[in-house]
């Protein structure tokens, strides 16, 4: 078991991280969050979650950051909770945390699949992340991370390469650019997500 204490982000004040039978187990305490079970539970089917924006304030950020038609983006990395529904692992005011795929239910989104040995290195880079805060807005925590970052730090160096920054970080904009995709999203998160063999 694992004790590391994060003094840059209050909520939560301790991160306790241990592997239990195949999940992993992330209990926060200090904090009012919930322990969290993540089980893997397909190694190698997964990728980046780009997510078209539906009200004002994301249509602003499609804007601001080259109208590529996308204002989020997380990460399917082949893990689900104990009720064996998906987790899209993203940064969020929260922080960085792996969420329900249901959480996007109705969003429109593309999905960039990721080769076997990509996604684990995703997966290992993005676990070791969560719990970590949120950059963006007034919180302009130097420790944080915007969702743009949060997947451009879990790609190798040949993927960050070829991602152009925003002014001073990625976007989902950038990222989706990255891969070619320069159309905003066709597709529902719950149609996307049912093509993975999960």
């Amino acid at each position: 078991m694992t004790v590391t204490r994060r003094q840059e982000n209050p909520v939560p004040e301790f991160i306790v991280g241990c592997v239990i039978g195949g999940a992993l187990v992330l209990g926060t305490f200090g904090g009012e969050r919930e322990p969290q079970e993540v089980y893997e539970c397909d190694e190698s089917h997964g990728g980046i979650l780009l997510i078209g924006p539906t009200n004002a304030f994301e249509k602003a950020i499609n804007g601001l950051t080259g109208m590529g038609g996308y204002s989020h983006i997380g990460l399917l990395l082949g893990l689900t909770d104990k009720d064996q529904q998906q987790l899209v692992v993203d940064a969020q005011p929260h922080g960085v945390r792996a969420l329900p795929i249901s959480s996007y239910e109705g969003r429109k989104a593309t999905l960039i699949p990721l080769d076997e040995r990509t996604l684990s290195h995703a997966r290992g880079a993005a676990l070791s992340r969560l719990g970590r805060p949120y950059r963006g807005g007034r919180n302009r925590n130097r420790n944080g991370l915007t969702c743009g970052e949060l997947v451009y730090h879990c790609m190798p160096r040949s993927i960050q390469t070829k991602i152009k920054k925003e002014g001073s970080f990625p976007t989902p904009n950038s990222i989706a650019k990255a891969f070619g995709i320069n159309t905003p999203p066709t597709q529902t998160v719950g149609d996307l997500t049912k093509k993975l063999r999960f």
